[in-house]
């Protein structure tokens, strides 16, 4: 068994984040939040003292709370609510593949604003600019064939 030492700062908002050290001063970074706080669900699905707190798409959203893990999506939008953040899922249906049938929502909404219009407009904004546009189109056309994600939170 080796001897572990921890160092925690807990914050007003219920985070806390410190570093656990064995016996040879070999360190790991950690974060979480107390039981008890809002964002709890949020930060739960993925926390491991003993992990690296990753940021594989280097979107400062840490892999164990990010919608969207393999490509950057800082604001984390997820218009329909399914756990799989916009820029990683193509799926407006929801019925687990991006295909023809998401193309045709797709077109439908294509030229429209997307943060001032329905749900399905929000949805098509793969980049979260607020228009679904030939940005969009580039980022749906990378997508399709794919299930949405990978996502920490499915």
């Amino acid at each position: 068994m080796v001897p572990y030492s921890a160092l925690a700062r807990v914050e007003t908002s219920g985070a806390f984040s410190g570093q656990f050290r064995d016996s040879n001063k070999s360190s790991k970074q950690f974060t979480c939040l107390f039981a008890g706080t809002d964002m709890l669900a949020s930060a739960s699905s993925g926390f491991t003292p003993f992990g690296d707190n990753l940021d594989t798409d280097k979107d400062g959203v840490e892999d164990y709370r990010d919608n969207c893990t393999l490509v950057p999506n800082p604001g984390q939008l997820d218009s329909d609510g399914d756990g799989y953040g916009n820029a990683c899922d193509g799926d407006f249906n929801n019925d687990g593949k991006t295909n023809s049938l998401n193309l045709g929502l797709f077109k439908k909404v294509f030229g429209t604003a997307g943060a001032d219009s329905p749900d399905l407009e929000q949805a098509g904004d793969l980049n979260g600019d607020g228009r679904v546009n030939s940005l969009d189109l580039g980022r749906f056309k990378q997508l399709f064939g794919k299930a949405p994600g990978p996502s920490a939170f499915k």
